[in-house]
């Protein structure tokens, strides 16, 4: 009987042992198969960057070519969310409008009895504007377009300290899309980089956020951690976004850069999705905020005049963390030398 006991938890123990066996043999496969598949898509989306890339840059820039008519304009958003991309203003008239009047030069045949009681004058009091000439179509730059018939969720190029560098998407009415699709829409968990569902296609708003994940391979916006240290700062503090239908990038100087909780309850948070302000009041208080949390004291202020970019992606030192790297657009009387030498000097 004891020997019968001892062979039934003997065998127990070897069906035990074959079942873990297994069990381990089919994480391990699943395991292998994840890294397999985390490491395909790897690939891809730095394939597919490369792509893109190679057609970005060896288009020719210089010239423009007309928005393909087959472009359909956004149609009418939501009331929570207006994302019609506004056409260009109308053109003002080059030159002023030549008007003729008829001036008597010669003196009549016959002189009047009477005096006429007021002198008629040649030029009337008002003088008639010229009617607008007819709006033209956004023109999109060239280097942009075999892109655009890619993806027509393009509106523009982003670059970053020279690692960052991928074109900008935009999706109405949608801001999970492009987490975890890239540019060709094939489903990849390093995403893409687009611009809030909430902001308008032309980038016209006060406040642009911009959204990338922080990838361990360094892409997307994986690089801006590069950002938490001083000499990097140091030597690059202005970024450039180009538009689709500008024929020059804008450029912004970095003003502060922080990491928060997107949590309400938690003492980090910050509200960080505000486009347009009411006043220039609650714009400046927006402002002063966000330069208050910056982890290093920078040199360069904002204003209620300057149009504000948010780059955005994860970290982890808080509960459901960003880091965000908040800029101002360079104004006309800033050169991007007079930037980088004031920069270079922040201690």
């Amino acid at each position: 009987m004891a020997s019968r006991n001892a062979r039934k938890k003997k065998q127990r123990k070897k069906r035990i042992s074959a079942i873990l066996t297994t069990v381990s043999f089919a994480v391990l496969i699943g395991c292998i198969l994840y890294l397999w598949n985390e490491i395909a898509m790897y690939n891809r989306s730095t394939q597919v960057a490369d792509s893109v890339r190679d057609t970005y840059y060896n288009t020719a820039s210089a010239e423009t070519v007309n928005k393909p008519t087959a472009v359909a304009e956004p149609t009418e958003a939501p009331a929570a969310a207006q994302t019609d991309e506004p056409t260009a203003a109308p053109a003002a008239p080059t030159e002023a409008p030549v008007v003729q009047f008829a001036l008597e030069t010669e003196a009549p045949t016959a002189v009047p009895t009477e005096a006429p009681t007021a002198v008629p004058t040649a030029v009337p009091t008002e003088v008639p504007t010229a009617a607008p000439t007819e709006v033209p179509e956004p023109v999109m730059q060239e280097k942009f377009v075999d892109l655009y018939e890619q993806n027509d969720d393009l509106i523009g190029w982003i670059k970053v300290n020279e690692k960052i560098d991928y074109p900008m998407l935009w999706l109405e009415g949608d801001n999970d899309f492009y987490m975890t699709h890239d540019f060709d829409g094939n489903k990849s968990e390093a995403g893409w980089i687009f611009l809030d569902k909430r902001d308008q296609p032309d980038m016209s708003d006060d406040h642009l956020l911009i959204y990338g994940h922080n990838m361990r391979n360094g892409s997307m916006f994986g690089l801006l951690d590069e950002y938490r240290y001083l000499d990097h700062i140091r030597k690059n503090p202005i970024i450039e976004i180009q538009s689709a239908w500008e024929s020059e990038p804008r450029k912004y100087v970095l003003i502060s850069l922080f990491d928060a909780s997107m949590n309400k309850d938690n003492s980090s948070y910050i509200k960080i999705t505000k486009f347009n302000f009411d006043d220039p009041e609650e714009k400046q208080e927006f402002i002063d905020k966000l330069k208050k949390r910056s982890m290093y004291k920078l040199p360069c202020d904002a204003n209620a005049d300057d149009q504000l970019v948010t780059l955005i992606t994860c970290e982890y030192s808080h509960p459901n963390g960003r880091f965000l790297f908040i800029c101002r657009e360079l104004r006309e009387d800033e050169t991007e030398e007079q930037i980088r030498e004031l920069y270079a000097k922040i201690k």
